[in-house]
């Protein structure tokens, strides 16, 4: 029996994730350079979203994902397909930070509106 080979680091799957992640329904907007458009957030982390909007994104695109309680958080399209997005944020204020921990600790509800 052969075994698998395995990553130079040892770390798999998941596991590479700096920030773990927490499924979620979260309306929110999302600011591209072609205008912002409503989305939903289908899971989120300190780093970054899965987002489900009406459009394909363009990766390595700059946008701007609003969440009401949160913020605008800043970020780049890793990857898009179809109605969905991968977004890295990329400079959180620490008030967003802290926010975001928050609301991913289950500590407030979820936002349920987007930010205007």
């Amino acid at each position: 029996m052969s075994e698998q080979a395995q990553p130079s680091d040892g770390v798999t799957g998941e596991e590479k994730r700096r920030h773990p992640r927490k499924k979620v329904i979260w309306s929110a907007r999302v600011a591209t350079r072609i205008g912002d458009r409503a989305c939903t957030i289908l899971n989120i982390s300190r780093g970054g979203a899965q987002i489900k909007l009406d459009l394909t994104l363009d990766p390595c695109s700059g946008v701007e994902l609003a969440i009401a309680g949160i913020g605008k958080l800043p970020g780049w399209v890793v990857w898009s397909s179809y109605d969905r997005a991968g977004i890295e944020f990329t400079e959180l204020s620490e008030g967003q930070a802290a926010a975001l921990e928050q609301a991913l600790r289950g500590r407030r509800g979820a936002p349920l509106a987007p930010v205007s």
